[in-house]
């Protein structure tokens, strides 16, 4: 940061620089004083990226819980129209085209949305209820910049079309009461929209026991969840279900094993159940086969895994069996191993590690079961360690030869040493974040939950009095840094488990929540409902830096505070922050920005139906824009541009160090730089 004279004589007080053109990450252990640059000392609801902090993405709710075709409110199949009618089945709009060769629905009606004609539609739902739209679109001519508007209660999002048939998900999670949805096209270009649904999901398949990963038959990627009759596949294209034998049903938390075609729930002391995914459209019971010598009875479990071509369960507190190869219910005497027998310590979890070895993790301990493969005639166990155990079976997560797991005393790693020598970290690697660790709501922290997603560890966890995961831990693998937490402001929503599937064509981060329905997690800008728009509803964001210290001990006195942000509908509030019990100074109070306003003098302000064609000019305050109002682009524009808002305030205050904190209440902002020049008294404090 450039000094405010170009020279100083002896008597004249020299400015003294700090500040973070960059970021890494989080450090909340050590006294913002001494955090080392490019730390920050609390981050909530953000994500670092390139070195810039940015608001993170939010929740939205997906319409996997419904069965394809229930729940509908409107029938949206055009192929009952005549070549008379002119609006859809209870919806108001406008014209229809005939259909043309490369109709999605061949043959019939398709409506055609040219000069901002609008489609709409109202509808209700209550407080439980989930409402989404789905439709197929394209355009006549994608040279010209083709939008529709889908405008709801929850907001506007705008969707560009191709000349593709291409069906769309909107998967906007809605307040209660009365929901509007208006599809309006673009001055001067052609839409056509076809077989346009609009459902209400309640939450269909009731209280969730468990959930898991599941692949289907052709690789893609789907959640299989046990409910209290039926096993449910979710994904693109709605729900499947799967009936558990009659008389069965469940009532507690399971674990759900696929081994290549079966899927396998495995209910503690009820029978465990098997679905044969190839040859039955229901679930079974797993058989036990008659007891003979040198073979087991299926143990009764909640905890397995399939690996190595074995079913691997826990037999008790102390045992590990494994079936015969290929088999679900064969299981040798030979073939159970005993792990710490007889100490009061119970195994939590098994996690397949590297290509033949399995973790056996138990409350206080953790083992390793070596070379499981062959006969398993050279399966030897190894302690790992012995002071460290795991706390919460679905916080363990691998990434390549590490495994990250939350303990009693933190987030801790296993990691691959010399002489193939598996070793727990000495160090908690949740060090940086130790207040947050502290603030675990132990009594249910064995609910945690985690993911390894896009290059980050997510760990859901229990926080202060929570009795469930109400705050995500986020680790950032690309910048080696703890990167903040996240908080959400639907109060119904936290997250039970993290998953992973395919939606919309795209593999995302799931995340079944408590209220039993499924949601993508931090998803990007292409999604609209981020948490600040759930509802109309805000969610706080913020980034509060390290303390930037007074050189040679002197105290501080002046200070000239430079912020870089960008902002895009954002409401900011900066704040500085001094040590010890200093005042905090204001510096800015919930600033908004104008949409409409240019800050070049004398210039006319824009006019948000973009009639001149206009968006993007440079200058203009902001450039967050409801793109339902939007009724000409032939240009085209970016509906995420965001605007640079760099700003220098002067402020007076005293401490060993000052910090930053700089709040987003709305819309989306990126923290890209900081810097604070603080003005020495002229008195030292210690002598020189």
């Amino acid at each position: 940061m450039a000094r405010r004279y170009g020279n100083y004589g002896e008597l004249d007080t020299t400015p003294q620089d700090d500040g973070d053109s960059r970021f890494t990450g989080l450090d909340m252990k050590r006294s913002p004083g001494i955090v080392k640059q490019g730390y920050v000392s609390e981050a909530k609801n953000v994500r670092c990226q390139d070195g810039v902090y940015t608001s993170r993405g939010g929740h939205a709710g997906l319409n996997w819980t419904s069965t394809t075709g229930s729940n509908l409110v409107s029938n949206g199949t055009f192929e009952t129209l005549d070549a008379g009618a002119n609006v859809f089945t209870n919806w108001t709009g406008t014209s229809f085209v005939s259909a043309e060769s490369s109709d999605v629905y061949a043959g019939v009606y398709s409506c055609k949305l040219d000069n901002a004609g609008t489609i709409a539609q109202t509808t209700s739902a209550t407080s439980t209820e989930r409402v989404y739209l789905r439709f197929w679109a394209k355009t006549t001519d994608d040279s010209k910049f083709t939008q529709i508007n889908i405008s709801t209660t929850g907001g506007t999002q705008a969707i560009t079309l191709t000349e593709t048939w291409t069906q769309y998900n909107i998967y906007n999670l809605f307040t209660n009461g009365i929901i509007s949805f208006t599809c309006t096209g673009i001055t001067g270009a052609v839409a056509l929209l076809d077989n346009v649904e609009v459902y209400i999901e309640s939450s269909a398949v009731g209280t969730i026991y468990g959930s898991e990963n599941y692949s289907d038959q052709n690789g893609n990627s789907k959640v299989f969840v046990a409910g209290a009759s039926s096993g449910h596949i979710m994904g693109d294209g709605g729900r499947s279900d799967i009936a558990y034998p009659s008389g069965e049903t469940v009532s507690k938390d399971v674990e759900i094993v696929q081994a290549f075609d079966k899927v396998m729930i495995f209910r503690g002391v009820d029978n465990h159940l098997v679905w044969d995914s190839i040859n039955d459209t229901s679930f079974e019971i797993l058989s036990k086969p008659a007891t003979v010598d040198g073979f087991l009875d299926i143990p009764d479990t909640n905890i397995g895994v399939y690996f190595k071509n074995r079913l691997w369960l826990v037999d008790g507190k102390d045992a590990v069996m494994a079936s015969d190869l290929l088999s679900n219910s064969n299981y040798r005497v030979a073939n159970r191993f005993y792990v710490n027998q007889g100490s009061n310590d119970e195994i939590i979890a098994l996690t397949p590690y590297g290509d033949d070895d399995l973790i056996v993790w138990k409350r206080r301990s953790i083992y390793v079961l070596r070379n499981c493969t062959g006969d398993l005639s050279d399966v030897e166990l190894d302690l790992v360690s012995d002071e460290v155990g795991l706390n919460a079976k679905k916080s363990v997560v691998t990434i390549g030869q590490v495994a990250l797991f939350l303990s009693d005393q933190g987030v801790f790693t296993l990691e691959l040493y010399r002489e193939n020598r598996l070793l727990a970290g000495e160090i908690p690697f949740s060090e940086p974040i130790e207040p947050l660790i502290d603030r675990i709501s132990w009594g249910s922290s064995s609910k945690a939950s985690a993911a390894f997603w896009d290059g980050r560890y997510y760990l859901a966890v229990p926080l202060d009095d929570a009795t469930e995961n109400d705050h995500v831990l986020v680790y950032n693998f690309t910048n080696k840094a703890w990167e903040g937490y996240d908080t959400h402001g639907d109060s119904s929503f936290n997250v039970k488990d993290f998953l992973q599937a395919t939606a919309s064509n795209k593999v995302a981060l799931v995340a079944v929540s408590n209220d039993d329905f499924i949601y993508l997690y931090d998803y990007d800008e292409e999604c609209y409902d981020r948490d600040y728009a759930v509802g109309g509803g805000a969610v706080e964001s913020f980034v509060t830096t390290r303390g930037y210290p007074a050189r040679r001990m002197q105290r501080n006195k002046s200070f000239y505070v430079s912020t870089d942000i960008n902002v895009w509908g954002s409401t900011i509030t900066i704040t500085m922050i001094g040590d010890g019990k200093e005042t905090a100074v204001s510096l800015l109070s919930s600033k908004t920005f104008s949409d409409t306003t240019y800050l070049t003098k004398g210039t006319t302000a824009w006019v948000n139906t973009n009639t001149n064609n206009d968006f993007e000019n440079d200058n203009r305050d902001d450039y967050k824009v409801d793109v339902g109002v939007i009724t000409t682009s032939t240009s085209g524009f970016n509906a995420w541009r965001k605007r640079p808002f760099r700003k220098k305030f002067r402020a007076r205050g005293r401490g060993a160090f000052s910090q930053v904190k700089v709040l987003n209440n709305t819309g989306y902002f990126e923290l890209r730089g900081v810097a604070l020049e603080s003005k020495q008294t002229r008195r030292s404090l210690i002598g020189v």
